[in-house]
């Protein structure tokens, strides 16, 4: 019998969490995207902010630490919600929740090639504008 594999954002609603992550001189760390199964082709050209999918049994926090330790190799630590998004279009249903984080210790690096084609960090007024949607409304909430 083969096994029916279920796919979250697909066959359920997947829940994913993502960091605004500042350093110690308050630059912000972006990625570039390579096309997935996840990410379509227009995340190939704009700036994102890291994270990934909640697993099942794991908390909200915990995925986002885990996620950026397998992403960067930074251990970071959690300073507030700043806001949320949902993505429904395509077949697909993700509601993402975004934080602010700041790195606790660990050396930038590119852990998973196949996933990001750069990480960069940015100093606030030097964000490129080619950065997605939710990016954009997180780097927002950060002003107020």
């Amino acid at each position: 019998m083969r096994a029916v594999r279920i796919k979250p954002g697909k066959d359920y609603i997947g829940v994913s969490v993502f960091a605004l992550i500042k350093n110690t001189e308050g630059k912000i760390l972006l990625s570039k995207s390579i096309r997935s199964e996840k990410k379509s082709a227009e995340y190939e050209k704009i700036w994102a902010m890291l994270g990934g999918t909640v697993e099942f049994g794991e908390t909200i926090t915990d995925a986002l630490i885990r996620e950026i330790k397998e992403e960067t190799g930074l251990n970071i630590c959690i300073k507030r919600l700043l806001n949320y998004n949902n993505y429904i279009k395509k077949g697909k249903h993700w509601v993402a929740l975004n934080f602010l984080a700041h790195v606790k210790s660990g050396a930038l690096e590119n852990k998973e090639p196949k996933k990001h084609s750069e990480l960069k960090w940015f100093a606030f007024d030097k964000i490129p504008k080619n950065i997605s949607s939710y990016t954009k409304e997180s780097l927002e909430e950060l002003k107020k």
